[in-house]
C-alpha cells in the first residue's frame, strides 16, 4: 500500500483516511479498513518527513546545477549553525532571481507587487514573490525566495537582494498588503527611492471586518477621491456615521491608499492581485518538498518567459 498509494494520491498529515481507502478501491478494487489506511498514512508521512529533511541537504548541489546552466543567475543561500545537530549548517533563507529579470524589468512598468504565502510541507516556512507587469499587461514573476517567516528582517533581506540584482527597481511603485514588517523593510532598503502603496482591497477587507460592510461605499468614496478636498469631505461624512471608523482610516498615511495623495502613477492597479495570482498558481505546490517546490517555480517562470 505504501508503494502504490503515492502513485495516485499525495499523502500529507491532512489527508483523510477515507481518501486512502477510496484511492485503493477506485484504482485497485481493493477494500481496506481504517486501521490499514492509518498505518499507510503514518508510514508515508514519516517517509515524506525524512525525504524533506534529505532534500535540504541537497540544496547546495541544486544551486550548483542551476548556476552551471544559468551562469549569470543571482542566488543567495543563508544557513545557520544548528548546535543540536552537531554544529551542521541548517537552512534559513534562499533567494532566486533569473538574470533575465533585470532585462525584463527595464522594459516593464515601474510597478512591482510583493507578497508571501505559507508553505504546507513538514517545516514552517514562507514563499516570497516579486511580480511585475509587462507591456501587454501580463504579470511576470521576477524573483522568489523561501524564508523562515514574514517579518521585517526577512523582507529586508529579500528586498536587498532584489535591489542588488535589479537596481532599476529604485524609483518604482511597490504595492503590498498592509504588512508592517514589509512597509518598514521597504523604507529600510530603498529609503525615499520608492513609492509605497497598500492594497485597497486588503485595507477595505480589514476595515469592513472591524466596522461593518455597510461602510464599504464610504471607504471607496474616500479611496477613489481624485481631489484632496473631496477625500476630506467623504471622511467627514464617514465620521458622522461612525467616528471610530473614521479615526481608523485617518491614522493610515493617505499617500498609501487614496488616489488624490498617490506620489506616483499606479497604472490602474489598486490591489496586489497580480502577486496573489501567483499564490493561487502554486497553491498545491506548497505541500511539496523544498527542491520539488523550487523546481515547480522555476519551470513555471521559464514557461512564462518562453510564451
Amino acid at each position: 500500500m505504501t508503494r502504490v498509494v503515492p502513485l495516485h494520491l499525495f499523502v500529507t498529515k491532512s489527508t483523510e483516511l477515507l481518501e486512502i481507502i477510496d484511492c485503493l478501491r477506485i484504482h485497485y478494487h481493493v477494500k481496506v479498513n481504517y486501521e490499514s489506511a492509518r498505518i499507510t498514512k503514518s508510514t508515508l508521512v514519516k517517509d515524506r518527513r525524512e525525504h524533506q529533511c534529505y532534500q535540504f541537504t541537497k540544496i547546495p548541489a541544486y544551486i550548483a546545477l542551476v548556476k552551471h546552466q544559468n551562469p549569470e543567475i543571482h542566488i543567495h543561500l543563508v544557513t545557520t549553525t544548528a548546535q543540536e545537530d552537531n554544529n551542521q549548517n541548517a537552512f534559513q533563507r534562499l533567494f532566486i532571481c533569473p538574470h533575465e529579470s533585470r532585462q525584463s524589468f527595464r522594459h516593464m512598468r515601474k510597478f512591482l507587487a510583493v507578497d508571501g504565502t505559507f508553505l504546507k510541507a513538514r517545516f514552517v516556512q514562507t514563499l516570497l514573490f516579486a511580480v511585475g507587469i509587462d507591456g501587454n499587461g501580463e504579470s511576470l514573476l521576477l524573483a522568489w525566495g523561501v524564508v523562515e517567516s514574514e517579518n521585517t528582517e526577512s523582507w529586508t533581506w529579500f528586498l536587498e537582494n532584489l535591489k542588488s540584482v535589479i537596481p532599476e527597481t529604485v524609483g518604482m511603485t511597490l504595492i503590498s498588503d498592509r504588512d508592517k514588517g514589509l512597509l518598514t523593510a521597504d523604507r529600510a532598503v530603498y529609503g525615499n527611492g520608492i513609492n509605497q502603496l497598500i492594497c485597497c482591497f486588503h485595507l477595505k477587507g480589514n476595515f469592513c471586518k472591524r466596522y461593518g460592510s455597510q461602510l464599504s461605499n464610504s471607504f471607496w468614496q474616500a479611496a477613489n477621491s481624485k481631489i484632496r478636498q473631496d477625500c476630506a469631505r467623504y471622511m467627514e461624512d464617514l465620521r458622522l456615521q461612525n467616528p471610530t471608523a473614521a479615526d481608523y482610516l485617518i491614522k493610515i498615511d493617505p499617500s498609501l491608499w487614496v488616489t488624490a495623495y498617490y506620489p506616483a502613477p499606479h497604472y490602474g492597479h489598486r490591489a496586489s492581485n497580480i502577486v496573489e495570482s501567483m499564490n493561487s498558481v502554486f497553491r498545491e505546490d506548497r505541500e511539496l518538498s523544498i527542491l520539488d517546490l523550487l523546481n515547480e517555480v522555476w519551470h513555471y517562470t521559464m514557461d512564462q518567459r518562453y510564451r
